[in-house]
């Protein structure tokens, strides 16, 4: 007998990401869409000192810096929020795997020996400076749409029982090599990130972090708050680096998503599209989004402000999408392509965000005001 599903509501969010280089973002859009960058104070409230550390020399991943950017996030979707409790809850946490293999061959070539962080020791980390009791750890992994799979996870889990909670983190720190698997195959911007627009020539990467947090209590402040309304996962498993032409699995998690929050494609005022800027991606995407009915939605990628962050890009999307919400404003598109609805400042009910990664990791969410 199937379990009666308790409401999720995202009671709070936060994200952060430096400004690239090759972008400018007006100070006055950005606050309307909740835009934190980094300072030094964020990073130095972790202590790096504490734990071993890559040397940047060898020009690897450096997963000392994931931590302290998971930790400062988490710590700031927290303010004000602890009357949550510090027991039972639970974290999913998004963090490149390729620390791996890249670490294992750094510990080889050190003096000292291994000096990384084994990933039970990361959760472990981030409970230590959270002051947070130990609960489940769950690990998601779905390259760039890895924050949608862990904030599905994190529903599944909360929705099951009373007065559960999850705390959902992915960051993304930038290394020696982050850009070159786009550069190898072609798809880097040399200027910026212009997704949807005429003149796009790729995407640009970018580094950043983002909590949520998600409850079923009753008794939380709503004005403030958004519901997490439903998802939709799929694979196409068609290319590596490639999406499956036909778009038919990421269309699949559209609707999807579309089901499980109980709502029709007209119902939908908002989509914070995965946008890479790519002509591949945008391409396909908004052929499915006109296939799957969604053609009179407002569209946009928020990719435009902030670079794309990879692993971290779904779960700062899915930030975007809430502040989207609690505070009635579409973020303006920079770079609009006129053959795509023009972004209006009305207040949206319901948001779309799509997040499809490397490997044919497709994902979708809703969520509701």
């Amino acid at each position: 007998m199937r379990c009666e599903m308790l409401p999720v509501k995202v009671i709070a969010s936060e994200w952060m990401t430096p400004r690239y280089p090759e972008g400018r973002i007006e100070e006055m859009v950005a606050d309307s869409i909740g835009l934190r960058c980094f300072s030094k104070k964020d990073i130095s409230e972790f202590n790096h000192e504490t734990y071993e550390k890559l040397r940047s020399d060898f020009g690897i991943y450096d997963e000392a810096r994931d931590i302290a950017l998971a930790v400062a996030v988490a710590r700031k979707a927290m303010q004000g929020h602890m009357s949550v409790g510090k027991r039972d809850l639970a974290i999913f946490l998004s963090m490149q795997e390729s620390s791996l293999s890249s670490m294992a061959i750094c510990g080889e070539i050190t003096e000292e020996g291994r000096t990384w962080l084994e990933p039970a020791r990361w959760f472990s980390t981030i409970r230590r400076e959270l002051e947070l009791m130990p609960c489940e750890d769950v690990w998601v992994n779905a390259a760039c749409a890895s924050g949608n799979y862990g904030l599905a996870a994190a529903h599944d889990y909360v929705s099951q029982s009373p007065g559960r909670q999850a705390l959902v983190i992915a960051c993304f720190s930038m290394f020696p090599g982050s850009s070159h698997v786009f550069i190898d195959v072609g798809i880097a911007a040399m200027n910026t990130c212009r997704p949807f627009h005429t003149e796009r020539d790729g995407t640009l990467v970018s580094e950043g972090a983002a909590a949520l947090l998600l409850s079923n209590a009753k008794d939380i402040d709503r004005s403030n708050t958004c519901s997490f309304l439903g998802y939709g996962l799929s694979c196409d498993a068609y290319n590596q680096v490639a999406p499956d032409p036909s778009g038919d699995t990421a269309l699949q998690s559209i609707l999807d998503a579309l089901d499980s929050a109980g709502l029709t494609p007209g119902d939908i005022d908002y989509i914070n599209a995965h946008g890479t800027g790519t002509w591949v991606n945008d391409e396909i995407e908004l052929a499915i989004i006109k296939r799957g009915g969604l053609q009179n939605a407002q569209l946009s990628s928020t990719k435009a402000y902030t670079g794309h962050c990879m692993i971290a890009s779904a779960l700062i999307e899915a930030c975007i999408c809430s502040q989207i919400l609690v505070k009635g404003v579409i973020p303006l598109d920079l770079y609009r392509d006129s053959s795509i609805r023009a972004l209006g400042n009305s207040h949206p009910k319901f948001v779309l965000s799509n997040s499809f990664g490397f490997g044919g990791a497709n994902s979708s969410i809703v969520l509701g005001r």
